[in-house]
């Protein structure tokens, strides 16, 4: 009952025009996204390198912070 519901909610969404924006990374986008949505990553290429290493490094907690920060 729950997935039929949002599959509606979906419909009706896309059914209206609503304005779809997609903050993943462009390559995750260009992967595959919802009809009509556009991307606004939230972090840039170099950015999301940078949260990657430190994560690596530093640990989740690191990587969240310097996340925030950017």
């Amino acid at each position: 009952m729950q997935d039929r519901q949002k599959a509606q909610d979906y419909r009706a969404l896309l059914l209206a025009d609503t304005p779809l924006i997609d903050v993943r990374a462009p390559i995750e986008f260009e992967q595959g996204a919802m009809p009509g949505a556009i991307n606004l990553p939230l972090m840039m290429d170099d950015e999301r390198a940078a949260v990657g290493t430190c994560y690596k490094r530093q640990g989740a907690d690191a990587a969240l912070a310097l996340g925030h920060r950017l």
